[in-house]
């Protein structure tokens, strides 16, 4: 993802090479930041705070509430960011599921409410966002607006579920017995897959317990069967970089030796190959985070409120065939084991 000089959001990641000795995670002590950098971080904490890296000072963002105990997090649009607050637990009695959608402009400090709902995600644009909301227990609906507040596209019913972001094909509907790749302008259902982890241009990659990760063309309708690359068994987080060719994806486990490891390779979509960070030649770190950015269970969100909390990172190799990879199921209690760690961690 590339960074522009101004508001930077999710995670601060860095990465160091080590030995020939076993893959251990271990503490990274980082390199210096030579000259300049223009990076403004918008920091999930509670309230959030704008942090100008050159200089260390930091603002608050005005015009969110301060709630304690609620969970808060970041997510860029665009030029821009959006904060979404949820103030369970301080509601649990509420009958549906609603957070509040903020808007923080490029190069301001000021948070401007755009609405409520459950699932928000930018638009391919950048200039907008589709929010999702519950009508009803099991009933949603649908809207766009955009980033200036106004209603581009009316609400319509839409199937519920946890929003993510599908590139100039639509969105990522995740489901509780599927993943769907929805264009939110006609609700036609594009794709449809047990987990669809990200899309990149044209290409969606996929995850099933029978064929492991599938790279599709939507074009060609060609489906490419990818090598499982990491040790890990478990997929995590799926990022895009500003070409849309490029998909940096995460392998984790909660509880590997005793701890938490990541393992983070690159996808270059249009070879169909997987590589290691060129400059990580084994990827011993350990990852320090700012504003947690992370897909989760809709009812015990992965946020860590901005405080610091620390996962390590395991140096990737190829594993066995046939290997034996978490079911859904299990993946499932891992994504709910580290939301309760990083919810410990923050009280």
């Amino acid at each position: 993802m590339r960074v522009p000089a101004s508001l930077a959001l999710v995670t601060a990641l860095a990465l160091t090479a080590a030995g020939s000795a076993a893959p251990v995670p271990r503490p990274l002590h980082g390199v210096p930041l030579r000259g300049q950098t223009g990076i403004r971080l918008l920091v999930a904490s509670n309230p959030p705070y704008v942090l100008d890296v050159d200089s260390g000072r930091t603002a608050p963002v005005r015009g969110i509430p301060n709630v304690p105990h609620a969970t808060l997090s970041v997510r860029p649009a665009g030029r821009d960011a959006l904060v979404v607050l949820d103030r369970v637990p301080v509601r649990p009695r509420r009958k549906l599921p609603v957070e509040e959608i903020y808007v923080v402009r490029h190069g301001t400090t000021t948070a401007k409410l755009l609405g409520t709902g459950w699932g928000v995600v930018p638009s391919a644009d950048g200039r907008a966002v589709w929010i999702s909301a519950h009508v009803g227990v099991s009933r949603c609906q649908l809207r766009g607006v955009s980033l200036g507040g106004r209603q581009r596209f009316v609400s319509r019913p839409f199937p519920c579920g946890w929003l993510d972001q599908g590139g100039s094909l639509g969105l990522i509907l995740h489901r509780p017995t599927r993943d769907e790749l929805v264009d939110p302008r006609s609700l036609r259902m594009l794709l449809h897959a047990p987990r669809i982890l990200a899309v990149a241009g044209r290409r969606v990659l996929t995850e099933d317990r029978a064929n492991g990760l599938t790279l599709i063309d939507m074009t060609t309708s060609k489906h490419l069967t990818l090598a499982w690359p990491s040790s890990l068994g478990g997929t995590d987080d799926a990022r895009v970089d500003s070409s849309g060719r490029l998909l940096a994806i995460g392998f984790s486990d909660p509880a590997y030796r005793g701890g938490q490891a990541t393992d983070v390779w690159l996808l270059d979509t249009g070879a169909g190959r997987f590589r290691p960070p060129r400059h990580a030649r084994d990827r011993l770190a350990q990852v320090h985070e700012l504003g947690v950015d992370e897909r989760s269970a809709p009812r015990l969100p992965r946020r860590d409120g901005g405080r610091h909390h620390r996962r390590r990172l395991e140096a990737g190799r190829p594993a066995d065939r046939g290997r034996t990879r978490p079911s859904s199921g299990t993946k499932q209690r891992q994504r709910l084991l580290r939301a309760l760690v990083m919810r410990r961690r923050r009280r």
